[in-house]
């Protein structure tokens, strides 16, 4: 038996859990925006949907950009299509995935650094998945997770970010870089990269690179007071080792409010 389209799973499982807040550490704002950030969207990909939500609080802060202690719990579900080959004949299985955080974490600023370190507790639940995977990635895991999100202003119309995270549960990793120009107040262009895994790809920590999804593409972000909308897709492939199969478009769509 062998797994024809294991991107699938490793799409819904991450996206993203970065996969999903809102991926970045924000530029500065202004305090009428308030301490309460909220966000919500989705994403898909050839047989693949995900819808997801989340909030952050500075509860501590004058708003969500001050430097200060962070709150933060966000849930997504997913449904995917994949396909199975025994004896040479494939199949095609339906399987979901839904998780949740609960996060604390803290805001620094340094210059023209922001960084944002959040840490707390993942659950991931995968479904019938039991042909697929021999029970490696089957049924909910509970782990601890780690999240880290910088953001870096290159002068007054470039930036890059990049952001990491990691739990335990079913072995989960995601990873984003951006660069992006700010053609007007509002309006923001430029590239991503995005890496996704977990236990379903590889079968030891050493080997995590071994096999993921990648994906590169180009994202859009308009701005409005207290409202940020963002858009993104491009290309996504199953990558082991040196090789890549899988290939398919991919489109996400998030939505935040800050209040």
């Amino acid at each position: 038996m062998r797994i024809a389209t294991p991107l699938a799973l490793t799409a819904l499982t991450q996206l993203f859990a970065l996969l999903p807040s809102p991926l970045h550490a924000d530029e500065p704002a202004q305090p009428k925006y308030g301490w309460r950030e909220v966000w919500t969207g989705g994403d898909t990909m050839r047989d693949v949907w995900l819808l997801y939500t989340g909030v952050t609080l500075a509860p501590w802060s004058e708003h969500v950009y001050d430097p200060g202690w962070r709150i933060r719990a966000q849930a997504g579900y997913g449904q995917y299509n994949y396909m199975i080959k025994s004896d040479g004949v494939p199949t095609s299985y339906r399987g979901d995935v839904s998780y949740a955080d609960a996060l604390i974490g803290y805001h620094w600023r340094v210059g023209e650094l922001t960084a944002k370190l959040f840490g707390g507790l993942a659950t991931i639940e995968h479904r019938a998945l039991a042909e697929a995977s021999d029970g490696r990635v089957l049924g909910r895991e509970w782990g601890p997770k780690g999240l880290v999100e910088l953001w870096l202003n290159i002068g007054s119309t470039q930036f890059t970010s990049l952001n990491l995270s990691f739990t335990t549960a079913h072995r989960t990793a995601a990873a984003r870089w951006r660069y992006g120009v700010k053609l007007n107040e509002a309006l923001s262009i430029g590239p991503e990269l995005r890496f996704d895994t977990n236990a379903f790809r590889y079968q030891s920590y050493d080997k995590i690179f071994d096999s993921y999804l990648g994906r590169a593409g180009l994202f859009l972000t308009y701005k409005w007071p207290g409202v940020e909308v963002s858009v993104a897709g491009g290309i996504s492939a199953n990558v082991i080792g040196i090789e890549t199969d899988d290939v398919s478009p991919y489109g996400t769509i998030n939505v935040l409010f800050q209040f």
